[in-house]
């Protein structure tokens, strides 16, 4: 959803400002850009509605860190080239850039389920969860499998989400000191069979 959403932004932002589709009547243009900017701010109310909701905050990766600030250098740098004085680019390259940071901070436990990046929580879905795996002393690679920890364990739990349907797996991440409080919220709302609880030596369901 955030990938489309951030495609449409360029599209629409280009079209607006003259770089493509010159040609399409000015009406047009603008009910575009009207369009936009109520989907956007759509976004950002559901997103601070799911942000509303988060009981344990994940942590934040260097790497997500980075995501999201290039894709908001990325909004503003179009804003800077292409907005042409125009006051509507530059409140659409604002409304832009808070999904994008709204989107990517958002990763946490709620009553309604785990908050994933880029996607709406607003109704829930701990139906979709076929299993959750942590661990206290194994990390895991960006594809979501396991791997041994060169180093002892660096204080974070890890969280596998496996979902339903879903194209990867999710991983969160936890201070040490909130494994029983993961564990506790992942109790009430899954089926003890499919909570995973990994060491160095074997894979024990809880």
């Amino acid at each position: 959803m955030a990938g489309a959403c951030f495609v449409l932004f360029i599209i629409v932002f280009l079209w607006s400002s003259g770089e493509i589709g010159s040609n399409i009547p000015l009406s047009r243009e603008l009910g575009l850009s009207f369009m936009l900017k109520i989907g956007l701010i759509s976004l950002i109310l559901l997103h601070i509605a799911d942000i509303r909701e988060i009981i344990l905050p994940a942590k934040k990766k260097n790497l997500e860190k980075i995501s999201i600030a290039v894709a908001v250098v990325v909004i503003g740098s179009l804003a800077f080239f292409f907005g042409q004085g125009l006051l509507i680019n530059y409140i659409i390259a604002a409304l832009g850039a808070t999904v994008v940071i709204l989107g990517g901070v958002k990763k946490g436990i709620t009553s309604r389920s785990f908050n994933v990046i880029g996607e709406i929580n607003i109704w829930g879905n701990w139906s979709k969860i076929e299993k959750v795996e942590l661990s206290t002393k194994e990390d895991v690679n960006f594809l979501g499998n396991w791997k041994q920890k060169i180093d002892p364990d660096n204080g974070e739990v890890a969280v596998l989400i496996h979902r339903k349907m879903a194209m990867r797996k999710e991983v969160h991440y936890y201070d040490k000191d909130d494994f029983e409080k993961v564990l506790s919220l992942l109790k009430e709302h899954l089926p003890a069979e499919n909570i995973k609880i990994r060491d160095q030596a074997s894979i024990r369901t809880y």
